[in-house]
C-alpha cells in the first residue's frame, strides 16, 4: 500500500517532525508501518523488557541538587501547548524535547472552538490563532462506502464547525513556545530523556546524565513513550500472571467433578 503513495513523497515534506503526528514522509510512513506489523506480530517483547525499568520509585528525598520546577512535560510537539498554558498560569515549567522543537508542515484539522480554547488558558493569542489559520470551510460533506450514512439511511452526512480549521503546526508550535518562553519558560532541545526516579519529595528526570527536579511529570511523548511501553508491560505481565494462577484452579475443579 505504501508503494502506491511513493510518487506524492516528491511534494511532501523531506524531513519529519518529531513527536505526535509527525511522520510525513514515505519513510516516516514506512517506519510506522514497520512498527504496526510488529506490534501485530507480537514482537514488542525485546523493547518494553529494554523499557521496563524507565520509570522507577525511589524511597525518601532526592539528593539531586538544583532549581526544582512545578511541572516537567516529556515530549514538546503537543506538551508545549499544555505548558504554556500553565507557564501563563503562574507554575514554573520545564519542556524536555529530544529533537528540534517544532511542528510538522502538514496541516492539522482542527475545529475553531478548539483553537479558540488555547487562546482562553492563554497558550497563545486571538492574532497568533488567525496567523495559524490557513483556511475554514463549511460545511462539510461525510461521504461512506455504499452511500448510506451509517444509520442505514441513504445520503451523506453533513456537519458544520467539525474539523474544518486547517492550522498550520509549524506556526502553532513556534506561537506556544514564544508565548511560554516570554512567560519565563524552560525548553531544553535535543535533550534526549533517558529516566525518571520519583522519590518522596519530587521526580527527578535523567536528561542526557543531568538531573532535572520536577513536582510533576507530564507525558506527552505519545503512543512510542517508554513510561506507556513499560505500564503496558507491567499490565500484560499482570494479565498473564492471574491467568496462569487461575488455570491450575479451573483444572483441580474439574478433576473434582468428575470423580
Amino acid at each position: 500500500m505504501l508503494e502506491d503513495v511513493a510518487t506524492t513523497n516528491a511534494t511532501a515534506t523531506t524531513r519529519d517532525a518529531r513527536g505526535a503526528g509527525a511522520r510525513t514522509t514515505l519513510d516516516g510512513l514506512r517506519a510506522l508501518d514497520a512498527a504496526w506489523a510488529k506490534m501485530r506480530r507480537g514482537d514488542a517483547t525485546a523493547t518494553a523488557t529494554a523499557t521496563a525499568a524507565f520509570a522507577k520509585r525511589r524511597e525518601g528525598a532526592s539528593d539531586a541538587r538544583g532549581e526544582t520546577y512545578d511541572v516537567a512535560v516529556a515530549g514538546g510537539t503537543l506538551g508545549v501547548l499544555v505548558a504554556a498554558a500553565l507557564q501563563r498560569r503562574g507554575a514554573r515549567v520545564v519542556v524536555v524535547e529530544r529533537g528540534e522543537l517544532r511542528g510538522r508542515e502538514q496541516e492539522w484539522n482542527v475545529s475553531r472552538e478548539e483553537l479558540e480554547r488555547l487562546v482562553r488558558v492563554g497558550a497563545i493569542t486571538t492574532e497568533d490563532a488567525d496567523a495559524c489559520t490557513r483556511i475554514e470551510f463549511n460545511p462539510i460533506r461525510c461521504g461512506f462506502h455504499g452511500g448510506g450514512n451509517g444509520n442505514g439511511n441513504a445520503g451523506d452526512l453533513v456537519t458544520r464547525d467539525i474539523l474544518n480549521t486547517g492550522v498550520s503546526p509549524a506556526a502553532l508550535v513556534e506561537a506556544c513556545r514564544k508565548r511560554f518562553e516570554e512567560a519565563g519558560g524552560a525548553v531544553l532541545e535535543r535533550a534526549s530523556l533517558r529516566g525518571v526516579e520519583v522519590y518522596d519529595d519530587c521526580a527527578v528526570l535523567d536528561v542526557d546524565g543531568a538531573p532535572v527536579r520536577a513536582r510533576l511529570v507530564l507525558d506527552c511523548m505519545g503512543f512510542q513513550s517508554p513510561i506507556v511501553r513499560q505500564s503496558e508491560t507491567i499490565e500484560n505481565r499482570t494479565a498473564c500472571a492471574s491467568s496462569s494462577e487461575v488455570a491450575p484452579r479451573r483444572t483441580r475443579s474439574t478433576t473434582r467433578r468428575r470423580i
